[in-house]
């Protein structure tokens, strides 16, 4: 697989991110995004709120760079899950299908429900989240 010489030799936080999301092998590309880490990939992109709650946690979408409708399979936006642990307050950036609408379907989904159970109204109801 082709990759850049900069992706090759350099650490991820010299790293292009439109390169890295623009890599059409989709297990090389989710390998160097976890190097890269979620936050980091926030750190260096142009992300919107789509969807917030009350503990912090956030839908995010961002540009991933590409020209026109999904090209060669990627996607033109990302859409990512921002969470806060309530027990140890560590922060999770995770990524959710394109079509989720809010941050709720988005830690549904996370946690197992599909799509369309989700737009059929099926809610998981947690007792505590730790």
């Amino acid at each position: 697989m082709k990759v850049s010489r900069e992706l090759y030799e350099d650490g991820p936080d010299k790293w292009d991110v439109h390169e890295v999301l623009s890599v059409p092998n989709a297990q090389l590309r989710c390998s160097l995004l976890n190097r890269m880490g979620y936050d980091k990939l926030l750190e260096k992109v142009n992300c919107k709120v789509i969807d917030s709650c009350d503990d912090g946690g956030q839908l995010l979408e961002i540009d991933a760079g590409l020209a026109g409708d999904s090209i060669r399979g990627l996607d033109k936006t990302m859409r990512l899950v921002k969470v806060i642990c309530p027990s140890t307050k560590q922060t999770y950036v995770l990524r959710v299908p394109p079509q989720i609408q809010s941050y709720q379907q988005a830690r549904q989904w996370k946690f197992g429900l599909r799509q369309g159970s989700i737009k059929e109204g099926a809610c998981l109801k947690l007792v505590k989240e730790t």
